[in-house]
């Protein structure tokens, strides 16, 4: 029940599987009420492919479980060492710490 000593706990006995239920070469990190998905590949060809069959795995967890992504939330960002024309945020925010494209960390500055 939302609001309830034991809500933090049962809502995290609740997503306890979802890391195991979308493995694969790709990691999924949990903390508290928070997800996030990491990716990674050679190129950026497979990194999409990697990112979208990820995001179907999740949103299938999803629905299984009667949750829903909140998409007002929901991010994604690309970090590479080569140039890409993709529209991706300029910064995002993991747990409290802003990780910008270039990885310096400006926006802390």
């Amino acid at each position: 029940p939302q609001g309830s000593i034991l809500g933090p706990l049962l809502f995290l006995i609740y997503i306890n599987d979802m890391p195991s239920f979308i493995s694969g070469n790709e990691n999924c990190l949990l903390y508290a009420d928070d997800a996030t998905l990491l990716v990674g590949a050679e190129h950026i060809n497979g990194e999409l492919n990697n990112s979208n069959e990820l995001l179907q795995r999740a949103n299938t967890w999803y629905t299984i479980n009667l949750l829903h992504i909140n998409t007002m939330k929901t991010v994604s960002m690309l970090l590479s060492l080569r140039s890409h024309d993709l529209s991706t945020p300029e910064y995002v925010k993991f747990l409290g710490i802003c990780i910008d494209r270039k990885l310096n960390f400006d926006v802390h500055g």
